[in-house]
């Protein structure tokens, strides 16, 4: 790994600015256009300190690499209620930020099952688990929905900035790639997991289908925590609405709660001046969901979260 070390300059960077009192998310912005060949970047010791390829292309890596984490409020709900020997299911793992975080909470005796459909965050997944050895992740490289069968997906431009919009299209829309499909339950079923602490679910418009394979073990409590971000829009395009995802939870009894996602929300959290119940609030009927929901839902007869 010697000569993919990461630069100097990018080192310093990565010192300077989770130290600043302000304008980190400015200044990661603006280093969009500052290039290098992608290199090993190590995560923080609290999330276990694991390697990970890092293209600064990227906004996720980019984030990550300068100020040590992504989605922080996101972050500190996984970290909070993951605990040795657990099973975390990471549904859209992208490059794997979340796996490599659960990996470290779940610890040898637990297990962490990623989905990653599309080939180039598939084979940088893969790549990040070998590199440090972790024994514990099972990747699979397959779109999570409804049932078992094949989708297209529109994949992302690498210049663009965040490689995680890849989303499925309809068959008669031209695509980037195919990739078979699989219910969750039924995945789960085949790797002989029954309980799942915590499920995260970032689809890209995918999320009704998603839930939808997951009926029988919404039912039966199979999955104890749901972390889901929804996009409204992509949905919409499918005829889907995330208050139909947030429905779908609550009919099975789960208990939803809504994810503070302000910027002033996320600047907090990422410095670690906010606690666990101030970045989150129970759903009501009618409750406005925003641009951009990230919901955690609770199964029957677990403890609320705060």
């Amino acid at each position: 790994m010697a000569d993919r070390r990461p630069p100097l300059w990018v080192r310093a960077l990565a010192t300077v600015i989770p130290r600043l009192p302000a304008g980190r998310y400015w200044a990661i912005h603006q280093l969009r256009h500052a290039r290098t060949p992608p290199f090993m970047m190590r995560l923080p010791a609290r999330l276990g300190g694991f390697l990970y390829e890092c293209d600064l292309r990227d906004s996720v890596a980019r984030e990550v690499c300068y100020t040590g984490g992504y989605e922080p409020q996101e972050t500190a709900i996984a970290s909070h209620l993951l605990r040795a020997g657990d099973v975390f299911v990471d549904v859209g793992a992208n490059w794997g930020y979340f796996s490599l975080a659960a990996a470290h909470r779940v610890g040898p005796g637990g297990r962490v099952v990623a989905f990653e459909p599309e080939p180039r965050l598939y084979r940088m997944l893969s790549a990040n688990i070998a590199a440090n050895g972790i024994r514990m992740i099972a990747a699979h490289q397959c779109a999570v929905a409804a049932g078992a069968g094949e989708i297209a997906f529109a994949a992302f431009q690498p210049d663009e900035g965040n490689w995680g919009v890849s989303h499925a299209v309809a068959s008669d829309v031209a695509a980037d790639f195919t990739t078979p499909t699989v219910a969750l339950d039924a995945a789960l079923d085949a790797a002989a997991i029954d309980a799942v602490s915590l499920v995260k679910i970032d689809v890209e418009g995918g999320e009704a289908d998603v839930l939808s394979g997951m009926r029988s073990g919404l039912a039966s409590g199979r999955y104890r925590h749901v972390l889901l971000e929804c996009h409204p829009a992509l949905l919409a395009e499918r005829g889907e609405t995330a208050g139909g995802c947030i429905d779908l939870l609550r009919g099975a009894g789960y208990r939803v709660w809504i994810i503070a996602h302000s910027a002033d929300a996320h600047r907090r959290a990422a410095s670690g001046t906010t606690s666990l119940r101030e970045m989150i609030g129970p759903y009501t009927d009618g409750a406005a969901l925003g641009a951009w929901p990230h919901v955690l839902a609770v199964a029957p007869g677990v403890p609320d979260p705060v």
